[in-house]
């Protein structure tokens, strides 16, 4: 199957009941669980509390491992956040490297000139650094279109387990290589790398939640 690892396995398995339950948002499953759990409707910003189920806490671990490999394709910009939504194709973090300052702009769609829907190129040059704002005018707007979220390592956007196991071990041995030479990781590696902590440990109880989530 190609899989090396059964705890980033596992893990990608529970990132897959997270993708489902973003892209089935309306399904009486998620609707459940949103009452319960998040009732803000915002499931990537889900932390895990003292005495939730064990079913709901491993899915708030795949979702954190889930958001390693997550990506929002710009339609309107109205639904990210600027500085803390993963949303430009480089980087390991997928975010502005441009520190945020005084800046008091937050999402994305208040980087569009109003008048011609286009990106208003002089903010950007003049906020954020020459990287940056590089790749933020190559990405093409749709207005009239949602934002969307979608699997950044897949070319059509679908989650797929197996792309997210070979994530979750990229990611694991860079932070062992780093450990072990002591050298400082750069930020944005070590705040993607947190998904893969040993404070996410899973435990083996995984495959029975398999089943209670269902295909």
């Amino acid at each position: 199957m190609g899989f090396r690892d059964l705890h980033l396995f596992s893990l990608s398995m529970l990132a897959r009941q997270g993708w489902r339950l973003i892209l089935n948002s309306n399904s009486l499953c998620a609707q459940v669980l949103r009452a319960k759990y998040f009732p803000s409707g915002d499931i990537l910003s889900m932390t895990e509390k003292p005495r939730i189920s064990y079913s709901w806490r491993s899915i708030v671990r795949g979702v954190q491992a889930l958001k390693d490999g997550l990506i929002w394709r710009v339609g309107d910009g109205t639904q990210i956040n600027i500085w803390s939504d993963p949303w430009l194709t480089f980087g390991v973090t997928r975010r502005p490297i441009t520190p945020r300052g005084q800046v008091v702009l937050l999402k994305v769609c208040e980087l569009v000139d109003p008048f011609t829907g286009e990106w208003d190129s002089d903010l950007v040059k003049d906020i954020f650094w020459e990287q940056d704002a590089k790749h933020i005018l190559a990405i093409p707007l749709k207005q009239g279109m949602e934002d969307s979220l979608a699997w950044h390592f897949e070319s059509k956007g679908k989650f797929s387990v197996k792309s997210a196991d070979h994530v979750l071990l990229d990611n694991r041995e860079l932070l062992k290589r780093n450990k072990e030479s002591q050298a400082p990781l750069p930020i944005e590696i070590r705040l993607s790398c947190g998904t893969i902590s040993g404070s996410l440990y899973l435990p083996t109880k995984s495959e029975t939640f398999y089943l209670e989530i269902g295909a």
